[in-house]
C-alpha cells in the first residue's frame, strides 16, 4: 500500500470507533441508572451484551465523563460535542499561544513565522483528532506564557498565582482525558523554576508549586468521588469487571515489541509477533483462557510476557528501540525544519535548550515504549515546533550573528 493510499484511509477529525460507541453506551448507561461513568451494552470492551459495565473499561475515562456531561447539558448531538471538545481545545490552545507570540516575540517576521507554524501544526493536530490532541494542546496553550514568566515576573505577583492555580486545573483535566498529556508541562515548570527562575524568591516559588499542586489535587479528588459512585453502583449489582478506571499499559507495550518484521510468533496461527491489539489479546488468552480482558490479571500476564520476550530476543529488542528512535528523529527534523540550521546562529545559556529538550525527550518515551505512531507523538511535534520558532525569532532579531547574550 502506498503512502497516499494510507493517508486516504485515515479518518480525519475522528475518534476510535470503540471509543465513540463507548461514549454512546455511557449516555445509555446514565439514562438507565442516573450514575456517571456506567456504560450499558458496551460490546467493544465487554464480552457480554446488554449488561452494565464501567465506562471506558481499560481506557482513560475522563472523556467518558466530560463529553456525555456536555451532551446532557447542551442537548447537542454526540458527534458535534466530540468535535467541539477536541477541535475546540486545539483552537483555544492555538489562540493562547498566538497571543503570547505576538506579545513576547522580538521580531515582526518571527511573530509571523511563529504564528503560521503553530497554525499549521494546530490544523494537523486537529485532523489527528481524538484525545491525542491533548498531548499537544496543553503545552501549546501554556508553554509560550511560561517562557516569559520564567524570564520576567509580572508586576502583580497575585496574577501569577492565579495563572498557576488555573493551569493546575487545566493540566489535571487534560490528564484525565489522556494520561500524561500535561506531564511535560509539569516537568517544564519544575526545571524552569527550580534551576533557572533566578528572579523569583524561594517563597514565591514555594507558593507557585503549592497552588499548582493544590489545584491538581482538588480536581483528582473530585473526580475520584465520581468514580467511587460508579464503583458503589456496579458493586451493588455484583459486576465482575474491574472498577478502578486504570488505563491498560502492558497490552500496548507487549504488542509493540513486534514493531519490526520478525519471526518470533508466540501465538498459534501467527507467523510473527504482530504489532496489533488482537495479538496481545490472543497471547493472554492462550496463557489463561479464562482471564478477564483488560483486568489487572490480564495486564500482569502481558507484563510477564513482555519481559520474557525481551530476555529471549535482546538484540532484536535493541534494534527495535533504535528503529523507533530513528523514526522520531525524522519527525523532529521535519517539525523543527529550518530551526535546526538556525541553532548554529543561536548561542545561549543551557536553560533555553534544556527546557525544550526536556519536552522533546519526555514525548519520545511514548514512541519508545509503544510505537512511533503519529497519534502518540503530538506532544513531540509541538515541542519541536516551539523549539524551532523561538530559535528563529531570536536569530532574526539579532541579525544572524552568534552572541553569548542573545537570550538575555
Amino acid at each position: 500500500m502506498s503512502f497516499f493510499e494510507k493517508i486516504y484511509q485515515i479518518d480525519f477529525f475522528r475518534i476510535m470507533p470503540c471509543r465513540k460507541s463507548g461514549l454512546e453506551n455511557t449516555l445509555n448507561g446514565f439514562d438507565l441508572t442516573n450514575i456517571p461513568l456506567v456504560a450499558y451494552d458496551d460490546r467493544c470492551f465487554v464480552e457480554k451484551t446488554e449488561v452494565f459495565s464501567p465506562a471506558g473499561l481499560g481506557d482513560n475515562i475522563g472523556s467518558f465523563y466530560f463529553i456525555p456531561k456536555l451532551v446532557q447539558l447542551t442537548g447537542l448531538n454526540l458527534e458535534i460535542v466530540i468535535q467541539l471538545v477536541y477541535s475546540g481545545f486545539v483552537f483555544l490552545a492555538f489562540l493562547s499561544a498566538a497571543i503570547a507570540i505576538c506579545i513576547f516575540f522580538k521580531s515582526l517576521l518571527g511573530k509571523i513565522i511563529g504564528t503560521m507554524a503553530l497554525a499549521a501544526l494546530s490544523f494537523i493536530i486537529a485532523v489527528i483528532g481524538d484525545y491525542y490532541v491533548l498531548a499537544a494542546a496543553l503545552p501549546m496553550a501554556s508553554i509560550p506564557w511560561l517562557i516569559n514568566i520564567l524570564k520576567k515576573p509580572p508586576n502583580n505577583i497575585k496574577y501569577l498565582y492565579l495563572f498557576f492555580f488555573l493551569l493546575g486545573i487545566l493540566t489535571s483535566v487534560g490528564h484525565l482525558f489522556r494520561s500524561h498529556s500535561g506531564t511535560d508541562v509539569v516537568i517544564f515548570i519544575i526545571i524552569g523554576f527550580v534551576f533557572f527562575a533566578k528572579l523569583y524568591s524561594f517563597k514565591q516559588k514555594t507558593i507557585i508549586f503549592l497552588l499548582f499542586a493544590l489545584s491538581m489535587a482538588s480536581i483528582f479528588t473530585w473526580f475520584n468521588s465520581i468514580v467511587d459512585k460508579r464503583v458503589e453502583y456496579l458493586t451493588s449489582i455484583e459486576s465482575n469487571y474491574e472498577l478502578s478506571g486504570e488505563r491498560i499499559k502492558w497490552h500496548n507495550i507487549y504488542y509493540s515489541l513486534g514493531y519490526l518484521q520478525n519471526s518470533f510468533s508466540q501465538v498459534d496461527g501467527y507467523d510473527q509477533h504482530e504489532p496489533n491489539d488482537t495479538y496481545s489479546v490472543e497471547r493472554a488468552l492462550q496463557i489463561n483462557p479464562d482471564v478477564q480482558l483488560w483486568s489487572s490479571e490480564y495486564e500482569d500476564i502481558l507484563r510477564n510476557e513482555t519481559f520474557r520476550f525481551i530476555s529471549d530476543h535482546k538484540l532484536f529488542f535493541i534494534k527495535s528501540i533504535l528503529a523507533k528512535i530513528s523514526v522520531m528523529f525524522v519527525y523532529i527534523a521535519l517539525f523543527m525544519n529550518i530551526g535546526i540550521v538556525m541553532i548554529y546562529y543561536y548561542k545561549t545559556t543551557i536553560d533555553f535548550h534544556l527546557l525544550f529538550l526536556s519536552g522533546i525527550g519526555f514525548n519520545m518515551v511514548f514512541g519508545v515504549i509503544t510505537a512511533p505512531d503519529y497519534r502518540y507523538l503530538t506532544g513531540l511535534f509541538l515541542f519541536s515546533v516551539l523549539y524551532s520558532i523561538y530559535i528563529i525569532d531570536s536569530v532574526i532579531f539579532n541579525g544572524f550573528v552568534k552572541n553569548n547574550n542573545i537570550n538575555k
